[in-house]
Protein backbone atom coordinates (compact mmCIF):
# COMPACT_ATOMS: atom_id res chain seq x y z
CA UNK A 1 0.00 0.00 0.00
CA UNK A 2 1.55 3.24 -1.20
CA UNK A 3 1.03 6.71 0.48
CA UNK A 4 -1.71 7.58 -1.69
CA UNK A 5 -4.10 4.54 -1.58
CA UNK A 6 -3.19 5.31 2.62
CA UNK A 7 -4.11 8.69 2.33
CA UNK A 8 -7.44 7.34 0.51
CA UNK A 9 -7.98 5.03 3.27
CA UNK A 10 -7.48 7.83 5.45
CA UNK A 11 -10.36 9.85 3.95
CA UNK A 12 -12.63 6.65 3.71
CA UNK A 13 -12.21 6.05 7.55
CA UNK A 14 -12.49 9.24 8.45
CA UNK A 15 -16.39 9.58 6.41
CA UNK A 16 -17.41 6.00 7.32
CA UNK A 17 -17.08 8.18 11.06
CA UNK A 18 -18.43 11.45 10.70
CA UNK A 19 -19.64 12.33 14.10
CA UNK A 20 -16.95 10.74 15.45
CA UNK A 21 -13.63 12.03 13.66
CA UNK A 22 -15.91 15.69 13.92
CA UNK A 23 -15.76 15.48 17.69
CA UNK A 24 -11.80 14.18 17.08
CA UNK A 25 -10.97 17.14 15.29
CA UNK A 26 -12.42 20.15 17.50
CA UNK A 27 -9.37 20.47 19.94
CA UNK A 28 -7.53 20.98 16.44
CA UNK A 29 -10.59 23.23 15.18
CA UNK A 30 -10.70 25.51 18.03
CA UNK A 31 -6.55 25.54 19.26
CA UNK A 32 -5.75 26.72 15.14
CA UNK A 33 -9.05 29.17 15.14
CA UNK A 34 -7.29 30.77 18.08
CA UNK A 35 -4.02 31.43 16.50
CA UNK A 36 -5.28 32.59 13.03
CA UNK A 37 -7.91 35.46 15.26
CA UNK A 38 -4.99 36.15 18.03
CA UNK A 39 -2.08 36.66 14.99
CA UNK A 40 -4.67 38.50 13.05
CA UNK A 41 -5.24 40.68 16.12
CA UNK A 42 -1.88 41.62 16.75
CA UNK A 43 -1.19 42.40 13.31
CA UNK A 44 -3.72 44.52 12.83
CA UNK A 45 -2.89 46.32 16.01
CA UNK A 46 0.84 46.42 15.09
CA UNK A 47 0.15 47.60 11.69
CA UNK A 48 -2.48 50.30 13.08
CA UNK A 49 0.72 51.49 15.43
CA UNK A 50 3.26 51.80 12.43
CA UNK A 51 0.91 54.10 10.38
CA UNK A 52 0.26 56.29 13.42
CA UNK A 53 4.00 56.59 13.85
CA UNK A 54 4.70 57.22 9.92
CA UNK A 55 1.98 59.46 10.62
CA UNK A 56 3.85 61.52 13.23
CA UNK A 57 7.56 60.73 12.02
CA UNK A 58 10.25 58.01 13.77
CA UNK A 59 11.80 61.19 14.54
CA UNK A 60 9.57 63.14 16.88
CA UNK A 61 8.84 64.50 20.42
CA UNK A 62 5.50 65.56 21.70
CA UNK A 63 5.08 68.00 24.24
CA UNK A 64 1.70 67.99 25.73
CA UNK A 65 -0.50 70.47 27.74
CA UNK A 66 -2.03 68.32 30.62
CA UNK A 67 -5.50 70.06 32.12
CA UNK A 68 -6.45 70.03 35.48
CA UNK A 69 -7.91 67.42 37.42
CA UNK A 70 -10.33 69.61 39.60
CA UNK A 71 -10.64 73.28 40.48
CA UNK A 72 -7.76 73.25 43.21
CA UNK A 73 -5.48 72.41 40.39
CA UNK A 74 -6.60 74.69 38.19
CA UNK A 75 -6.45 77.81 40.91
CA UNK A 76 -2.98 76.44 41.56
CA UNK A 77 -2.30 76.49 37.87
CA UNK A 78 -3.53 79.72 37.26
CA UNK A 79 -1.59 81.57 40.16
CA UNK A 80 1.92 80.06 39.32
CA UNK A 81 1.31 78.91 35.23
CA UNK A 82 -1.47 80.19 34.09
CA UNK A 83 -0.83 78.70 30.14
CA UNK A 84 1.37 76.07 30.83
CA UNK A 85 3.53 75.15 27.60
CA UNK A 86 3.24 78.31 25.31
CA UNK A 87 4.22 80.30 21.82
CA UNK A 88 7.59 81.84 23.24
CA UNK A 89 8.76 78.47 24.52
CA UNK A 90 9.06 77.00 20.88
CA UNK A 91 11.84 79.68 19.97
CA UNK A 92 13.30 79.08 23.36
CA UNK A 93 13.79 75.43 22.99
CA UNK A 94 15.12 75.89 19.25
CA UNK A 95 18.13 77.88 21.17
CA UNK A 96 18.83 75.11 23.87
CA UNK A 97 18.27 71.97 21.73
CA UNK A 98 20.76 71.69 19.10
CA UNK A 99 19.54 68.58 17.67
CA UNK A 100 16.05 70.40 16.88
CA UNK A 101 15.41 70.20 13.04
CA UNK A 102 12.19 71.22 13.00
CA UNK A 103 9.43 72.49 15.57
CA UNK A 104 5.66 73.32 14.86
CA UNK A 105 2.61 74.62 17.73
CA UNK A 106 -0.85 73.71 18.05
CA UNK A 107 -3.44 75.32 20.22
CA UNK A 108 -7.16 73.04 20.27
CA UNK A 109 -10.32 74.87 21.87
CA UNK A 110 -13.45 73.48 21.46
CA UNK A 111 -16.13 75.70 19.97
CA UNK A 112 -19.64 75.73 17.93
CA UNK A 113 -19.81 76.37 14.37
CA UNK A 114 -21.75 76.33 11.45
CA UNK A 115 -21.48 76.07 7.47
CA UNK A 116 -23.66 78.17 5.06
CA UNK A 117 -27.49 77.52 5.77
CA UNK A 118 -26.33 74.85 8.25
CA UNK A 119 -27.13 74.12 11.98
CA UNK A 120 -24.18 75.10 14.14
CA UNK A 121 -22.44 71.53 15.20
CA UNK A 122 -19.72 70.98 18.04
CA UNK A 123 -16.32 71.64 16.40
CA UNK A 124 -12.98 71.72 17.24
CA UNK A 125 -10.30 74.28 15.89
CA UNK A 126 -7.26 74.02 15.55
CA UNK A 127 -5.03 76.55 15.63
CA UNK A 128 -1.53 75.41 13.71
CA UNK A 129 1.39 76.51 11.99
CA UNK A 130 2.04 76.37 8.45
CA UNK A 131 4.98 73.86 8.86
CA UNK A 132 2.59 71.42 10.58
CA UNK A 133 2.29 69.44 7.63
CA UNK A 134 6.13 67.98 8.07
CA UNK A 135 4.63 66.40 11.19
CA UNK A 136 1.95 64.40 9.91
CA UNK A 137 1.42 62.73 6.49
CA UNK A 138 -1.25 65.50 5.18
CA UNK A 139 -2.54 64.87 1.60
CA UNK A 140 -4.80 67.57 0.41
CA UNK A 141 -8.08 66.60 -1.14
CA UNK A 142 -9.06 70.06 -2.63
CA UNK A 143 -7.85 73.42 -2.02
CA UNK A 144 -4.55 74.11 -0.39
CA UNK A 145 -2.68 73.98 3.10
CA UNK A 146 -2.51 77.02 5.71
CA UNK A 147 0.90 78.91 4.09
CA UNK A 148 3.43 81.36 6.55
CA UNK A 149 1.67 84.43 5.17
CA UNK A 150 -1.61 83.38 6.50
CA UNK A 151 0.18 83.21 9.99
CA UNK A 152 1.93 86.49 9.42
CA UNK A 153 -1.03 88.16 8.94
CA UNK A 154 -4.10 86.72 10.92
CA UNK A 155 -5.98 86.03 7.79
CA UNK A 156 -9.03 84.36 8.49
CA UNK A 157 -9.03 81.55 6.97
CA UNK A 158 -9.14 77.67 7.41
CA UNK A 159 -8.57 74.24 6.57
CA UNK A 160 -11.69 71.47 6.80
CA UNK A 161 -10.52 68.13 8.35
CA UNK A 162 -12.67 65.35 6.22
CA UNK A 163 -15.44 64.67 8.22
CA UNK A 164 -16.04 67.90 9.42
CA UNK A 165 -16.58 69.34 5.99
CA UNK A 166 -19.21 66.60 5.15
CA UNK A 167 -20.85 67.91 8.58
CA UNK A 168 -21.11 70.94 7.58
CA UNK A 169 -21.46 70.97 4.22
CA UNK A 170 -22.70 68.11 3.26
CA UNK A 171 -22.47 67.37 -0.46
CA UNK A 172 -21.25 70.85 -1.29
CA UNK A 173 -17.79 72.03 -2.35
CA UNK A 174 -16.88 74.27 0.78
CA UNK A 175 -14.00 75.89 -0.84
CA UNK A 176 -14.47 79.70 -1.00
CA UNK A 177 -17.25 79.15 1.99
CA UNK A 178 -17.58 80.82 5.33
CA UNK A 179 -17.65 78.91 8.09
CA UNK A 180 -18.85 80.98 11.40
CA UNK A 181 -17.90 80.22 15.22
CA UNK A 182 -20.00 80.90 18.05
CA UNK A 183 -18.09 83.92 18.45
CA UNK A 184 -19.33 85.74 15.52
CA UNK A 185 -15.80 84.95 13.97
CA UNK A 186 -16.19 84.09 9.87
CA UNK A 187 -13.36 81.83 8.30
CA UNK A 188 -13.25 81.04 5.03
CA UNK A 189 -12.26 77.45 3.77
CA UNK A 190 -9.47 77.40 1.43
CA UNK A 191 -9.38 73.81 1.75
CA UNK A 192 -9.88 70.25 2.46
CA UNK A 193 -7.84 67.21 3.58
CA UNK A 194 -8.07 63.76 3.07
CA UNK A 195 -8.96 61.25 5.98
CA UNK A 196 -5.96 60.93 8.26
CA UNK A 197 -6.01 57.93 10.36
CA UNK A 198 -6.54 59.16 13.97
CA UNK A 199 -3.72 58.59 16.35
CA UNK A 200 -4.40 56.64 19.58
CA UNK A 201 -1.40 55.73 20.22
CA UNK A 202 0.06 59.29 21.25
CA UNK A 203 -3.14 60.84 21.51
CA UNK A 204 -2.77 64.07 19.56
CA UNK A 205 -5.24 65.71 17.91
CA UNK A 206 -8.30 64.49 15.47
CA UNK A 207 -7.72 66.22 12.22
CA UNK A 208 -10.55 64.46 10.40
CA UNK A 209 -12.97 66.17 13.13
CA UNK A 210 -11.39 69.68 13.06
CA UNK A 211 -11.11 73.00 11.63
CA UNK A 212 -7.31 74.00 11.21
CA UNK A 213 -6.79 78.05 11.28
CA UNK A 214 -3.56 79.55 11.77
CA UNK A 215 -2.65 79.89 15.06
CA UNK A 216 -1.92 83.56 15.25
CA UNK A 217 -5.64 83.99 14.44
CA UNK A 218 -6.61 81.19 17.20
CA UNK A 219 -4.64 83.09 19.61
CA UNK A 220 -6.41 86.08 18.54
CA UNK A 221 -10.00 85.14 18.47
CA UNK A 222 -10.08 82.41 21.31
CA UNK A 223 -7.85 83.97 23.94
CA UNK A 224 -10.56 83.13 27.08
CA UNK A 225 -12.26 80.11 25.63
CA UNK A 226 -10.09 77.29 26.66
CA UNK A 227 -10.35 78.68 30.33
CA UNK A 228 -13.73 78.97 30.39
CA UNK A 229 -14.48 75.33 29.24
CA UNK A 230 -12.50 74.48 31.83
CA UNK A 231 -14.30 76.45 34.52
CA UNK A 232 -17.54 74.59 33.44
CA UNK A 233 -16.03 71.20 33.08
CA UNK A 234 -16.16 71.53 36.64
CA UNK A 235 -19.69 72.53 36.93
CA UNK A 236 -19.16 75.43 39.34
CA UNK A 237 -21.94 76.26 41.21
CA UNK A 238 -23.18 79.83 42.73
CA UNK A 239 -20.88 79.54 45.80
CA UNK A 240 -17.88 79.14 43.70
CA UNK A 241 -18.49 81.72 41.29
CA UNK A 242 -16.07 84.30 43.02
CA UNK A 243 -13.76 81.68 41.37
CA UNK A 244 -14.58 81.83 37.94
CA UNK A 245 -15.20 85.40 37.79
CA UNK A 246 -10.90 85.68 39.37
CA UNK A 247 -10.36 83.12 36.61
CA UNK A 248 -11.77 85.57 33.82
CA UNK A 249 -10.59 88.69 34.87
CA UNK A 250 -6.63 87.02 35.64
CA UNK A 251 -7.35 85.73 31.64
CA UNK A 252 -8.57 89.27 30.91
CA UNK A 253 -5.51 90.67 31.98
CA UNK A 254 -3.11 88.28 30.23
CA UNK A 255 -4.83 88.75 26.93
CA UNK A 256 -4.54 92.69 27.34
CA UNK A 257 -0.87 92.83 28.76
CA UNK A 258 0.80 90.09 26.90
CA UNK A 259 2.06 89.43 23.43
CA UNK A 260 1.05 86.94 20.97
CA UNK A 261 4.14 84.71 22.14
CA UNK A 262 2.19 83.61 25.00
CA UNK A 263 -0.54 82.25 23.78
CA UNK A 264 -1.55 79.02 25.85
CA UNK A 265 -0.47 75.63 23.45
CA UNK A 266 -2.51 72.26 23.38
CA UNK A 267 0.90 70.56 21.50
CA UNK A 268 3.96 71.26 20.60
CA UNK A 269 5.66 69.07 18.24
CA UNK A 270 9.55 68.64 17.54
CA UNK A 271 11.46 66.75 14.98
CA UNK A 272 15.07 65.84 15.74
CA UNK A 273 17.72 64.96 14.17
CA UNK A 274 18.74 61.98 16.69
CA UNK A 275 15.86 59.94 18.40
CA UNK A 276 18.04 57.48 20.06
CA UNK A 277 19.03 60.64 22.46
CA UNK A 278 15.01 60.91 23.05
CA UNK A 279 15.77 60.14 27.11
CA UNK A 280 18.52 63.05 27.31
CA UNK A 281 16.71 64.84 25.20
CA UNK A 282 13.42 65.08 26.74
CA UNK A 283 15.16 65.57 30.16
CA UNK A 284 16.45 68.71 28.81
CA UNK A 285 13.13 69.74 27.43
CA UNK A 286 11.24 69.18 30.49
CA UNK A 287 14.25 71.06 32.59
CA UNK A 288 13.97 74.19 30.34
CA UNK A 289 9.71 74.22 30.73
CA UNK A 290 9.68 73.48 34.08
CA UNK A 291 11.71 76.31 34.59
CA UNK A 292 9.29 78.21 32.42
CA UNK A 293 5.98 77.40 34.24
CA UNK A 294 7.34 77.85 38.10
CA UNK A 295 8.23 74.18 38.49
CA UNK A 296 4.68 73.34 37.50
CA UNK A 297 4.02 70.35 35.36
CA UNK A 298 1.33 70.65 33.17
CA UNK A 299 2.79 69.05 30.39
CA UNK A 300 3.84 65.73 29.34
CA UNK A 301 6.60 64.47 27.29
CA UNK A 302 5.62 62.08 24.57
CA UNK A 303 7.87 59.94 22.22
CA UNK A 304 6.15 57.86 19.75
CA UNK A 305 8.72 55.83 18.99
CA UNK A 306 9.24 54.72 22.19
CA UNK A 307 5.52 54.17 22.67
CA UNK A 308 5.54 51.61 19.77
CA UNK A 309 8.42 49.88 21.26
CA UNK A 310 6.36 49.23 24.71
CA UNK A 311 3.46 48.63 22.75
CA UNK A 312 5.38 46.05 20.49
CA UNK A 313 6.75 44.75 24.15
CA UNK A 314 3.20 44.06 25.10
CA UNK A 315 2.10 42.65 21.91
CA UNK A 316 4.84 40.37 22.38
CA UNK A 317 3.75 39.40 26.01
CA UNK A 318 0.12 38.99 24.60
CA UNK A 319 0.68 36.87 21.46
CA UNK A 320 2.81 34.28 24.31
CA UNK A 321 -0.07 34.08 26.69
CA UNK A 322 -2.61 33.92 23.46
CA UNK A 323 0.26 31.27 21.93
CA UNK A 324 0.03 29.34 25.28
CA UNK A 325 -3.79 29.16 25.02
CA UNK A 326 -3.92 27.93 21.81
CA UNK A 327 -1.40 25.27 22.70
CA UNK A 328 -3.60 23.74 25.51
CA UNK A 329 -6.46 23.60 23.04
CA UNK A 330 -4.12 21.95 20.32
CA UNK A 331 -2.40 19.44 23.34
CA UNK A 332 -6.11 18.39 24.15
CA UNK A 333 -6.80 18.16 20.40
CA UNK A 334 -3.76 15.96 20.26
CA UNK A 335 -4.64 14.01 23.44
CA UNK A 336 -8.17 13.23 21.90
CA UNK A 337 -6.70 12.15 18.70
CA UNK A 338 -4.60 9.75 20.46
CA UNK A 339 -7.45 8.70 21.90
CA UNK A 340 -9.56 8.22 18.96
CA UNK A 341 -6.81 6.30 17.34
CA UNK A 342 -5.90 4.10 20.27
CA UNK A 343 -9.53 2.81 20.17
CA UNK A 344 -9.25 2.37 16.08
CA UNK A 345 -6.18 0.24 16.44
CA UNK A 346 -8.20 -1.84 18.71
CA UNK A 347 -11.43 -1.95 16.14
CA UNK A 348 -9.69 -2.51 13.07
CA UNK A 349 -7.05 -5.28 14.95
CA UNK A 350 -8.62 -8.01 12.92
CA UNK A 351 -8.56 -6.15 9.87
CA UNK A 352 -4.89 -5.53 10.47
CA UNK A 353 -3.71 -9.35 10.88
CA UNK A 354 -5.50 -9.92 7.47
CA UNK A 355 -3.43 -7.27 5.87
CA UNK A 356 0.02 -8.58 7.73
CA UNK A 357 -1.08 -12.20 6.35
CA UNK A 358 -1.18 -10.80 3.00
CA UNK A 359 2.10 -9.23 2.50
CA UNK A 360 1.84 -5.85 4.62
CA UNK A 361 4.94 -4.94 6.15
CA UNK A 362 5.22 -3.40 9.96
CA UNK A 363 6.32 0.14 7.98
CA UNK A 364 2.88 -0.46 5.94
CA UNK A 365 0.58 -0.62 8.53
CA UNK A 366 2.27 2.53 10.37
CA UNK A 367 2.48 4.95 7.61
CA UNK A 368 -1.45 3.87 7.11
CA UNK A 369 -2.16 5.09 10.63
CA UNK A 370 0.15 7.97 10.88
CA UNK A 371 -1.38 9.31 7.35
CA UNK A 372 -4.33 8.87 8.89
CA UNK A 373 -3.85 10.97 12.24
CA UNK A 374 -2.58 13.49 9.50
CA UNK A 375 -5.67 13.65 7.41
CA UNK A 376 -7.92 14.25 10.50
CA UNK A 377 -5.46 17.04 12.05
CA UNK A 378 -5.22 18.65 8.46
CA UNK A 379 -8.95 18.41 7.74
CA UNK A 380 -9.39 20.21 11.37
CA UNK A 381 -6.57 22.79 10.95
CA UNK A 382 -8.52 23.58 7.12
CA UNK A 383 -11.49 23.99 9.36
CA UNK A 384 -9.66 25.70 12.67
CA UNK A 385 -8.12 28.42 9.39
CA UNK A 386 -11.88 29.20 8.18
CA UNK A 387 -13.12 29.74 11.75
CA UNK A 388 -10.38 32.14 12.36
CA UNK A 389 -10.76 34.27 9.37
CA UNK A 390 -14.62 34.72 10.41
CA UNK A 391 -13.38 35.67 13.94
CA UNK A 392 -11.21 38.00 13.10
CA UNK A 393 -13.63 39.24 10.60
CA UNK A 394 -16.53 39.53 13.23
CA UNK A 395 -14.26 41.46 15.77
CA UNK A 396 -13.29 43.55 13.07
CA UNK A 397 -16.59 44.98 12.55
CA UNK A 398 -18.23 44.65 16.01
CA UNK A 399 -14.93 45.87 18.17
CA UNK A 400 -13.85 48.09 15.89
CA UNK A 401 -10.54 46.74 15.84
CA UNK A 402 -8.36 46.70 13.10
CA UNK A 403 -7.14 42.95 11.63
CA UNK A 404 -4.80 41.22 9.82
CA UNK A 405 -4.84 38.17 8.22
CA UNK A 406 -1.55 36.68 8.25
CA UNK A 407 -0.28 34.30 5.87
CA UNK A 408 2.72 33.28 8.12
CA UNK A 409 -0.02 32.28 10.70
CA UNK A 410 -2.21 30.27 8.26
CA UNK A 411 0.83 28.57 7.12
CA UNK A 412 2.16 28.09 10.91
CA UNK A 413 -1.56 26.65 11.84
CA UNK A 414 -1.23 23.94 9.20
CA UNK A 415 2.81 23.12 10.54
CA UNK A 416 1.56 22.68 13.90
CA UNK A 417 -1.56 20.83 12.91
CA UNK A 418 0.12 18.19 10.97
CA UNK A 419 2.77 18.13 13.53
CA UNK A 420 0.06 17.36 15.73
CA UNK A 421 -0.89 14.31 13.76
CA UNK A 422 2.03 13.10 13.25
CA UNK A 423 3.14 13.22 17.01
CA UNK A 424 0.10 12.33 18.60
CA UNK A 425 -0.90 9.83 15.98
CA UNK A 426 2.76 8.03 15.86
CA UNK A 427 2.10 5.65 19.24
CA UNK A 428 -1.74 4.34 18.11
CA UNK A 429 0.75 3.62 14.71
CA UNK A 430 3.63 1.89 16.28
CA UNK A 431 0.97 -0.02 18.98
CA UNK A 432 -0.74 -1.49 15.37
CA UNK A 433 2.27 -2.12 13.88
CA UNK A 434 3.20 -4.29 16.04
CA UNK A 435 0.29 -6.19 16.40
CA UNK A 436 0.93 -9.79 16.16
CA UNK A 437 -0.54 -11.45 12.69
CA UNK A 438 -2.16 -14.61 14.31
CA UNK A 439 -3.03 -12.67 17.69
CA UNK A 440 -4.91 -10.18 15.50
CA UNK A 441 -6.66 -12.76 13.57
CA UNK A 442 -8.03 -14.67 16.39
CA UNK A 443 -10.04 -11.45 18.08
CA UNK A 444 -13.46 -10.92 16.86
Amino acid sequence: MNIIESFITGINEILSHKFQSFLTMLGIIFGVSAVISMVSIGEGAQKEALEQLKNLGTDTIIIKRVEPGDMDQLLEYMAKSPYGIELSHTEGLREIVSDITSISALREVETMAKGVKREAQKATILGVESNLAEFSNFKIKEGRFLDQTDVNTFQNVCVLGSKIAKTLFLYENPIGKNITTENSDTFICVGVLDYIPSSSLTKTADYNNSILIPISSSSKKFILSSIINMAFKFNMEAETSKNYKAIEKLHALYYFSTPTENTPLSLILIKVKNIENHKELSETISNYILNRTNRIKNFEIIVPIDLLRKQQETQRIFNIVMGAIASISLLVGGIGIMNIMLATVTQRTREIGIRRCLGATKFNILSQFIIESLVICLIGGLIGIALGVILASVISNYAKWETVISYTAIVYAIGVSTMTGLVFGLYPAWKAASTNPITALKSE
